[in-house]
């Protein structure tokens, strides 16, 4: 006597939660079937949200039940937590990572120091900051940064500058 379940192909979409940097996604399964998930080269799960640490990311939907795997790719845009302007190559500048279209979306960026001094601006004319004010090196520090979008929205946060 033989089981028959009935499955299918998952039809994907996703749901983005939260802000650059803290981002979550809970991706949206359609279908007949018994699913699993999966983000990036991580292992399939149960649960359908994860955290997303990445610009570049595919999501992965498998049917237990033999149908196959579907996958679709999104980007995200995403703030250093801290950069090293040392000239080795390696973030020796701080600026937001993200497709065009997400890059073309800010305004501006206004980077203070812990007393609230802005220490300089990212907008079109500026697309990164090298760590240095006025020619001179800034310290080893956190640095707070206002993130301004075209559509009005706003996002604060901070970083850390390692010398």
């Amino acid at each position: 006597m033989f089981n028959v379940s009935v499955s299918e192909k998952a039809e994907i979409d996703y749901e983005l939660r939260g802000a650059p940097g803290n981002f979550s996604i809970e991706i949206i399964a359609s279908g007949i079937g018994d699913y699993v998930y999966a983000l990036n080269d991580g292992d399939f799960q149960e649960s359908p949200i994860f955290n997303v640490r990445e610009t570049d990311n595919t999501i992965y939907v498998k049917d237990l039940n033999g149908c196959g795997t579907v996958s679709l790719g999104f980007k995200t845009i995403l703030f250093p937590d801290f950069f090293t302007p040392n000239n080795d190559g390696y973030n020796d500048i701080w600026s937001p990572k993200g497709t065009a279209q997400q890059i073309d979306a800010i305004e501006s960026i206004h980077i203070y120091d812990r007393y609230g001094k802005i220490l300089y601006v990212i907008n079109e004319d500026r697309s990164s900051w090298n760590g240095d004010r006025n020619g001179h090196p800034m310290p080893s520090n956190d640095y707070w940064y206002r993130v301004e979008f075209k559509d009005g929205s706003v996002y604060s946060d901070h970083f850390t500058l390692k010398r």
